[in-house]
């Protein structure tokens, strides 16, 4: 290891738990329980949804009432601030973090990176512009740039070739496996399902696909008329899939009862766990899937996905697609075989593995 990390500062721009958040709240788990000073600052208010309830660290709310004064806020508060390390995997909070760095506004002895999604894939228009500004100012004063896949590393450099002699490393997902059983064995807070019910969780954004699952679970319930789908999580697209549920007359069948706070009892108990995004960084869902079902689907929404041993799987935005993975994932026939395969995929993602492979970049 080639600096042992002191004073630690994480920034989320949200207490809810998204999967980029889901990650830096594992990596502030651990440093606080190694006895690290850890600091983890959110730009926002504290929301009905606070993910970080059951974090004993510190957190700083910045109480902006929206996420663009919490980036002014934040130039504010770190004013001559100094950290041994500080995390971030927001694109505009990054190049924010390098551009005080530069300008010696802040000190961080490190100051390590991640990237969250596929930005040249997912985005277009002045909002691309306003993350490529951020590149060009931040990101070359970074000492560590992560990457979830080869393929994202692949089209950030591509796409910005300034950082080809910077350090942008590969670095898989973490997974605290122990955390996701313990908290699976509690109570569903969200209403009991049956043993006949898919599963999906996310926000409702059109990036996660969730008009294309319900297409798709209308095929299958031809064939399957006793399933019923689940759909965890709330968003702006709730009236638009509220709406396609209707077209197909499945009122009775599809489920939205909101955001979960624990949604880990749904993935154990479910028939199948299905992720169907368009794009993502890559799902760190689909992990949590995997820990506690045998029966996932997934779209190939991220680079890496098809090589996954024992997940079915469904091309993007392709309902007869991901109407047969769904139907191959409810035959079960390779239960048993999955279970061995994931277990093995998992291991090699501990949060340990992670940090270890993060301090000796």
């Amino acid at each position: 290891m080639k600096n042992m990390m002191d004073e630690i500062l994480f920034i989320v721009p949200t207490d809810e738990i998204g999967g980029a958040e889901q990650m830096v709240k594992q990596l502030a788990l651990n440093y606080n329980s190694k006895g690290k000073v850890v600091t983890v600052v959110c730009l926002t208010q504290k929301t009905v949804k606070n993910g970080w309830a059951d974090y004993s660290g510190k957190i700083k709310y910045l109480n902006s009432s929206n996420i663009f004064i919490g980036y002014i806020l934040l130039i504010f508060y770190l004013f001559n601030k100094k950290f041994d390390l500080a995390f971030s995997s927001q694109v505009y909070i990054n190049g924010l973090l390098g551009f005080l760095r530069k300008f010696r506004w802040s000190t961080f002895r490190r100051l390590i990176v991640r990237e969250s999604t596929s930005v040249f894939l997912r985005f277009k228009g002045f909002r691309l512009w306003t993350y490529n500004v951020l590149y060009k100012v931040g990101y070359k004063e970074t000492d560590l740039i992560i990457c979830q896949t080869e393929l994202m590393k692949e089209q950030l450099i591509s796409n910005f070739e300034a950082l080809k002699s910077h350090k942008v490393k590969v670095i898989d997902n973490p997974i605290n496996l122990e955390d996701i059983t313990s908290k699976s064995n509690l109570k569903l807070e969200n209403g009991a399902i049956d043993d006949n019910t898919i599963v999906a969780l996310g926000r409702m954004i059109p990036a996660k696909g969730f008009d294309i699952l319900i297409a798709s679970f209308n095929n299958v319930l031809k064939n399957n008329p006793e399933l019923k789908l689940l759909i965890l999580g709330d968003g702006s697209e709730r009236a638009k899939l509220n709406t396609i549920i209707q077209k197909f007359h499945l009122e009775e069948k599809v489920i939205m009862p909101g955001y979960s706070q624990n949604p880990f009892p749904y993935l154990k108990r479910a028939k199948v766990c299905v992720v169907s995004s368009l794009i993502e960084g890559f799902p760190n869902i689909l992990l949590q899937m995997m820990a506690l079902n045998n029966n996932v689907v997934s779209t190939k929404c991220a680079g890496g996905i098809q090589e996954i041993k024992g997940v079915n799987i469904s091309e993007v935005n392709d309902v007869d697609s991901l109407s047969n993975a769904i139907s191959m994932a409810l035959k079960g026939d390779d239960s048993e075989k999955n279970r061995q395969l994931f277990d093995q995929y998992l291991n090699e993602r501990s949060v340990n593995n992670f940090i270890l492979k993060m301090e000796n970049e």
